[in-house]
């Protein structure tokens, strides 16, 4: 039977990609923080706007109804992205939960 994060690994993937087509061509860092309502990306001060995606939004809301099948209790996320000197991308991930 396939985890959690077996499943959660190729949505990770597709938020990601999604994301990273939703910023401006400037930026070097952003923060996407969703909740099952809402969808945002920052940018740290960088200049230009980033909208999330119609795209974005429904991998996002994969990513909360996989952890509901799962009965995590996920309340929110917070994606930080950083791209390093070769143009590459990585990012970590903070789960919220319920206290």
């Amino acid at each position: 039977m396939a985890t959690l994060q077996d499943l959660q690994f190729p949505i990770d993937q597709a938020i990601s990609a999604e994301l990273l087509r939703c910023l401006p061509r400037t930026w070097v860092r952003a923060t996407l923080i969703a909740s099952r309502a809402a969808v945002q990306i920052e940018g740290s001060g960088q200049a230009g706007e980033a909208t999330a995606s119609h795209e974005l939004e429904t991998r996002v809301r994969e990513l909360f109804v996989l952890n509901e099948q799962f009965k995590t209790d996920l309340a929110g996320i917070e994606y930080t992205y950083t791209c390093d000197a070769d143009g590459r991308w990585s990012f970590v991930g903070d789960y919220k939960y319920p206290d």
